[in-house]
């Protein structure tokens, strides 16, 4: 497959940063691409009760190319955390995350928590913090047949993510195919902003959620067992009603078939040309 040369929209929505361990100070964010132009900072924002509030949305190009199978090359958008120092007048790194934007592609808006590194220059990091971003990226220039790099489905180093979203095989065939396509709609078990559950309480109310939603759809087969049965036990004649007015044949000692005797004077009276043998 010959390598390409594509071009993306990204809309990078950094939103929070959890588990500051400091109380009180001015905390802000630079967010770039060193391969690009793209290098934009975001408000500075008191800490409170141990969190970062940004909900700050950028928007900018960006410019991939793939690898002879057909699969993005990384492109990497270099979030760092930073931290006021004198004043204002000067700034202190706590730390740092990578956020490869291939793996995005093709994948709708996906929320995501990257736990930081530590800083390529000091080697500073806040531990057990954690920055929440949403990404997604939009193909404006290009062949869609590409392949996406998959995405991390645990965080087992600090580069690695907490709360990735798995694709499944039909959306890998499609992200392959067409990696333009917006494919958050296609799972299962997702909230409609493309986001897993993040606590034990909302898991459980989602599994509750779609058991619900399953059951509505599922027949009772003993239900119905009994209503036929009801239906077709009003249909049919009593014991006394199929067995009023009807000839009945009694098999004697003798082998001879004989007639009931309270029926056969019945109808005889009832019908006096029935003459008797």
């Amino acid at each position: 497959m010959p390598k390409q040369k594509l071009r993306f929209s990204v809309t990078l929505e950094l939103c929070q940063l959890l588990s500051v361990p400091y109380v009180t100070g001015i905390v802000f964010l630079k967010a770039k691409l060193p391969k690009g132009d793209f290098s934009e900072e975001t408000k500075r924002v008191p800490i409170s009760n141990h969190t970062v509030t940004w909900n700050q949305t950028f928007t900018f190009p960006c410019k991939m190319t793939t690898r002879d199978s057909g699969e993005l090359n990384p492109c990497i958008c270099r979030v760092s955390v930073r931290k006021e120092s004198q004043g204002g007048q000067s700034f202190e790194k706590l730390g740092a995350v990578d956020i490869n934007l291939a793996e995005y592609a093709g994948a709708g808006t996906v929320d995501r928590r990257y736990l930081l590194r530590g800083d390529a220059k000091t080697g500073s990091r806040l531990d057990n913090s954690m920055l929440d971003v949403k990404v997604s990226l939009t193909l404006t220039q290009g062949d869609p047949c590409f392949k996406a790099p998959p995405l991390p489905q645990t965080a087992t180093s600090s580069d690695k993510t907490l709360n990735a979203r798995p694709r499944s095989s039909f959306e890998a065939d499609l992200a392959m195919t067409f990696g333009s396509l917006q494919l958050h709609d296609l799972s299962l078990g997702k909230r409609d902003n493309g986001t897993y559950p993040r606590t034990q309480a909302e898991r459980r109310q989602m599994q509750r959620n779609n058991s619900s939603s399953l059951s509505s759809t599922r027949v009772d087969a003993s239900c119905v067992v009994d209503e036929l049965f009801s239906k077709s036990s009003s249909s049919l004649p009593s014991a006394d009603e199929s067995s009023r007015d009807k000839l009945q044949l009694f098999i004697g000692k003798d082998g001879k078939a004989s007639v009931d005797p309270a029926i056969d004077s019945r109808l005889r009276s009832s019908h006096p040309s029935l003459k008797k043998d």
